[in-house]
């Protein structure tokens, strides 16, 4: 079992990466929440993964349940979890992933994204809401020992071919024409 945390906040490219992982022959789940017009791609989110998310960010224990989704998740070859709560949630969750990949984008750039799709949000609270999930981000990435590679929005939409050999490289797994495919279509 090799399993990989996909850390980032939203909309900073780490649904692009996920899915990405997806076409690259990753396991990322067996159900996820649709497309939107916000990421007409889709956010490869694990939903019964995003279920425990939600409780555990509601301070509700969910260890028994989570560890059992990732006992179950250990018999497969590779594995993947990605969820923007996963950066402030990762030193409270049995999960010990073999691979980190971090997405980054600037502050600003995500805070617009967001606004775009959720213009109810105010921009100072987006903004702190950014800087809330990539402080637990960071912080938990103190302490993890394992390989983290960090990938940034911009090159991954620039040159995601590039980008695509590099995920692949760091999580040994072969390249596939159709994970770049995935990227770059409009």
């Amino acid at each position: 079992m090799r399993g990989i945390a996909v850390l980032g906040c939203y909309r900073s490219g780490s649904s692009a990466v996920a899915g990405m992982l997806h076409h690259l022959g990753v396991f990322m789940g067996e159900k996820f929440d649709p497309p939107s017009k916000g990421n007409p791609r889709g956010y490869f989110e694990d939903i019964e993964f995003k279920d425990l998310h939600k409780l555990a960010m509601e301070g509700k224990d969910v260890s028994k349940e989570y560890k059992k989704l990732v006992d179950h998740r250990c018999n497969l070859p590779i594995w993947g979890l990605k969820d923007p709560r996963l950066c402030i949630l990762m030193d409270k969750l049995p999960l010990d992933p073999d691979y980190v990949i971090c997405t980054h984008r600037p502050i600003e750039d995500i805070s617009k994204s967001l606004q775009r799709v959720l213009p109810q949000i105010q921009f100072f609270s987006t903004g702190s809401l950014v800087k809330r999930y990539l402080q637990g981000r960071d912080q938990w990435l103190h302490t993890y020992p394992g390989p983290v590679m960090d990938v940034r929005f911009d090159e991954l939409m620039n040159n995601p071919y590039r980008m695509v050999q590099a995920i692949a490289t760091f999580v040994s797994v072969p390249f596939r024409e159709s994970a770049v495919k995935f990227i770059s279509r409009p």
